[in-house]
This record gives C-alpha cells, structure tokens and sequence, in this order.
C-alpha cells in the first residue's frame, strides 16, 4: 500500500474513503462513505486529492464526466482538497490525460486569484505537456517538438498563407516557414488541441529540420 501512493502522480484517479476515523464514518451514509479522488498535488511524505461527488451543485463544481466503469457523472469539488493516506487509499482507478488535467489545474488557478484553497497554493499548480502536441495560445497554434527544463520547443503552425512548408497531423494540414520558431514556457497554462501520431512527428522533426538548415544558409 506505501509503495503504491508513493507511486500516484499528478493526474491519477483513485478510490478512497471519505473518512478518516470511526467517528467521521458513522455520519457518512453507507454508499458514500468511498468515492473518486483526483490527484492533484504530491510532495515526499504527502498525497494531496480532490473528492469527487455526482452533486452538480455545489460551488466550484468542475464537470469531470464519467470516469472510468464509474456510471456517474463526476464533479470535482476544487475548493476541498484532502491528504490521502494509507488508511484512506483503496486503490488506483486510471490517469487522466494532459487536456484534462491542464484544465483543472487552471481552473484551481483562477480560484487562487481570488481566494485560499486549503493545502494548495500557486506555486503547486504544474501544466503538463508531451512533445508533439498542438496547443493554442492567444489565439495561435504551436506544435511542440522539444523542450528544455522550463521552455518549450515550439513551432507556430497556420491554416492560411504562403508558407515554404506543409505537415499534417490527425488529417489537419498546417503552414510552416522559416520565421515559425517559437520558446513558450512551461509554467502557463495552454489548450491542447490534439496530438500528432509517432509517424507524423518523424516527419514534422525532419521537415523543422530542413527549415533550420534553410535558414542557416538564408543568413550565413
């Protein structure tokens, strides 16, 4: 059981009690005394988690949908997060993906500019994004092919236009030139529109690479 919490990350959906002791149980109905917890926080002695109810009316209620075998809609309550530990964990449901996580972690941001979450700050809130996905910016797409300790490689990606070179990820086409290159930083939050397949990324990195060396000899 300690080597299993140890292992949760950011993202993960768990089963836990929604009790702490005997006292906390007796004044729980029985079938809800265990639910869904998302984990959203996670140090070197601590799991931080937050429940998740089939209420939609309470304040701060995010729409997570159905998780899992799960027949409920599930709403996150952003406001009450708990530690989780041996005696509450039950066991790992699944992993949420990087859009969906990225969107609770910014959704608990904009609570944080307005107010205190108990166990949580600013400084806990992590985006997370894989290399070869699309995201949006201030109304511009980047593809990202690389990244670095706290930037992200980035290419800027457009529908319309004379451009030198073309990709196409999912069945979209993209416009691409030599002026394109982008550094984002990691700690900002980014829609994920969708992600490129291994055999598309291939050819996206080799055809950024043939952009570098077209540049390179444009300006030598």
């Amino acid at each position: 059981m300690e080597n299993e919490l140890q292992e949760l990350k950011i993202g993960d959906v768990i089963w836990a009690r929604r009790y702490s002791n005997k006292k906390q149980k007796e004044k729980i109905k029985k079938n809800h005394r265990e639910g869904p917890y998302i984990v959203i926080k996670k140090t070197n002695k601590r799991i931080y988690a937050i429940p998740c109810t089939s209420n939609k009316n309470i304040r701060n209620a995010y729409r997570l949908g159905k998780i899992s075998t799960y027949s409920k809609i599930s709403y996150m309550l952003l406001e009450q997060i708990e530690i989780i530990g041996k005696y509450k964990y039950i066991r790992k449901i699944c992993t949420l993906n990087n859009k969906k996580i990225n969107e609770i972690m910014n959704r608990i941001n904009g609570i944080l500019k307005s107010r205190k979450i108990k166990n949580i700050n600013k400084k806990n809130i992590i985006f997370n994004y894989d290399i070869g996905e699309v995201i949006k910016y201030k109304n511009n797409k980047y593809y990202i092919y690389g990244k670095d300790q706290s930037n992200y490689k980035c290419i800027n990606l457009h529908k319309k236009g004379l451009f030198i070179k073309s990709i196409k990820i999912n069945a979209e086409k993209y416009l691409l030139n030599d002026e394109d290159e982008r550094i984002l930083p990691q700690n900002r939050y980014y829609e994920i529109i969708e992600k490129s397949t291994n055999i598309e990324h291939s050819t996206i990195i080799e055809i950024i690479e043939q952009i570098k060396n077209n540049k390179k000899l444009k300006y030598s």
